[in-house]
């Protein structure tokens, strides 16, 4: 009851449709008239932060928490999405579960992500932010150019979808017990990995790493030996000859 032509209603559902009723009411506080009404509703609430359960080199997945007072309320959600390289949005993707897989992207790049809440009458929410970065796609024929007892020279061949930002990642393992000797990161397509032993069996392991430095590549791998020393030759192997006497 209100003695002025205007009024406010306090907690009410975020993203939930009303229908308002008013009536006049004469002095005597009994006698109304005929109401007017209007059907509106609240503006839902935005999503919880975003998370991205599965990043690959085409695809993310992402999921985010359920907006706030809007429990049993229908909604939905528009996603739109961006690469920090280009000016083009995709999207809106409807989607309505609290998580989506957005599908076609472009390896090892950024993206900007937007999530809003579209409730009642397709009202909708501010919008939560959400960045990440594909997975870049893997080198291709990796081979050894060099080798000394001590050190070996290896290159490859740039991956597809390669962009200049790219910086490269070389595991070196010793094959026998998968050992890890050396990590090194390199920005061309090619790696000098020294201090080895000689005559020992390495397998290297190649990634390519985004611009974003966040995520990298499936790893390619080549495997081969160095040289033993003249030092350090392969034990001859001895026959010794027996002569037998009847």
């Amino acid at each position: 009851m209100v003695n002025n032509e205007s009024t406010t209603i306090s907690n009410l559902t975020s993203g939930e449709t009303y229908t308002f009723f008013v009536y006049v009411r004469a002095a005597d506080n009994v006698t109304e008239s005929d109401p007017m009404n209007r059907t509106t509703c609240t503006d839902p609430t935005p999503p919880g932060s975003i998370a991205f359960p599965m990043i690959g080199t085409k695809n993310v997945t992402l999921s985010w928490g359920d907006p706030v007072n809007m429990t049993g309320v229908m909604k939905s959600y528009n996603i739109t999405y961006w690469n920090f390289s280009s000016s083009i949005i995709a999207g809106p993707v409807r989607s309505d579960n609290a998580n989506v897989t957005l599908q076609n992207l472009m390896s090892g790049s950024n993206y900007t992500i937007s999530v809003v809440t579209v409730g009642a009458l397709g009202y909708q929410s501010t919008s939560v932010i959400g960045l990440v970065c594909t997975k870049p796609l893997s080198v291709k024929l990796p081979q050894i150019v060099a080798k000394t007892t001590n050190s070996m020279s290896l290159n490859w061949t740039q991956p597809d979808e390669y962009q200049s930002s790219y910086t490269y990642r070389v595991l070196t393992n010793v094959t026998s017990s998968s050992t890890l000797i050396n990590n090194t990161i390199v920005s061309s397509a090619s790696a000098t990995i020294r201090n080895l032993t000689a005559g020992e069996t390495f397998t290297f392991l190649i990634y390519t790493i985004s611009a974003c430095n966040s995520t990298e590549s499936n790893p390619v791998s080549i495997t081969d030996c160095t040289p033993f020393t003249t030092a350090n030759p392969i034990p001859p192997i001895i026959l010794t000859h027996f002569t037998g006497f009847l």
